[in-house]
């Protein structure tokens, strides 16, 4: 079974039933497909077994053809065809509108068996109606939502848009000359290292002297997160102090290796404004 069946959708349900009752048939199987005001019909790319050859199965068939064709809105357009090869004859049938075309009829003729058709029938390509254009438009549009939402809510936008790094400052805060930062940009993103600053702890007798010196328990909290290695926080705040992002960091490398540094990727942002040490993560907006 071969070919296309193409034509204007007229009662869509009646057409659905009609492929329905001829695929029960068990003669054949079709596809329907629709598409917006066009319908095409297409059998199964396999061999009919012998089995399956009755005469009240073709009945059946084309019964649910001929229901088909009449669902349609207007004249159909057919290349439907069957081969049907036996011993001693092969009958071929063609599908095609009837003179008053409201319905198919059936064109068959019967000729010698050859040693092609005991070989598997090649396959024409199908030729689909094209996608209608106001169809094209809406689909575009809608995938250009789609990545657009996408883009955002994965932050793509404001990387592409992010502040660059001469504009975004950096803040030791509390820490001061303890820590120092290095920012650079990557891809959108900011990649931050720290370091040990030039009054960073060496000896006991330095330790001690910070945390005496210590004029405020917020910064003696800042001390004891140096020399213990402990967990900070880093912000990126835009001008107005808001947090955008924040991420947590373990100093405990910095005690280890007077050479190592400790490195944070922060996600780039369009309002970036300065990029804070902090002893917790804050309020982050989001």
């Amino acid at each position: 079974m071969e070919g296309i069946v193409e034509g204007r959708v007229g009662d869509v349900e009646a057409a659905r039933a009609a492929v329905r009752k001829a695929n029960e048939s068990g003669y054949a199987r079709l596809s329907l497909e629709v598409d917006g005001g066009r319908f095409s019909v297409l059998p199964d790319a396999v061999r009919i077994p012998s089995a399956q050859m009755t005469d009240a199965r073709r009945a059946a068939f084309f019964e649910g053809l001929r229901d088909f064709a009449a669902a349609s809105d207007g004249p159909v357009e057919s290349t439907l065809r069957c081969t049907e090869v036996f011993e001693d004859c092969v009958r071929e049938t063609l599908f095609v509108m009837d003179p008053g075309g409201r319905s198919l009829r059936a064109l068959t003729r019967e000729r010698s068996v050859t040693s092609q058709d005991h070989s598997e029938p090649e396959r024409q390509p199908v030729t689909r109606p094209p996608m209608p254009r106001r169809l094209v438009v809406m689909v575009a549009a809608l995938l250009l939502v789609l990545m657009g939402l996408l883009a955002w809510t994965g932050g793509w936008i404001d990387r592409a848009f992010s502040a660059d790094i001469s504009e975004v400052r950096a803040d030791t805060a509390v820490f001061g000359d303890l820590l120092t930062i290095d920012v650079n940009g990557s891809w959108g993103d900011y990649v931050v290292s720290l370091r040990r600053g030039r009054s960073y702890p060496l000896t006991l007798a330095e330790i001690e002297a910070l945390r005496h010196n210590a004029s405020e328990p917020v910064r003696r909290v800042a001390v004891a997160a140096v020399v213990d290695g402990g967990p900070i926080w880093l912000r990126l705040e835009d001008k107005d102090g808001r947090g955008l992002v924040a991420s947590r960091i373990d100093l405990r490398l910095l005690v280890e290796s007077k050479d190592d540094a400790v490195s944070v990727r922060l996600p780039g942002r369009r309002d970036a404004a300065r990029i804070r040490l902090a002893l917790s993560a804050g309020e982050v907006a989001r």
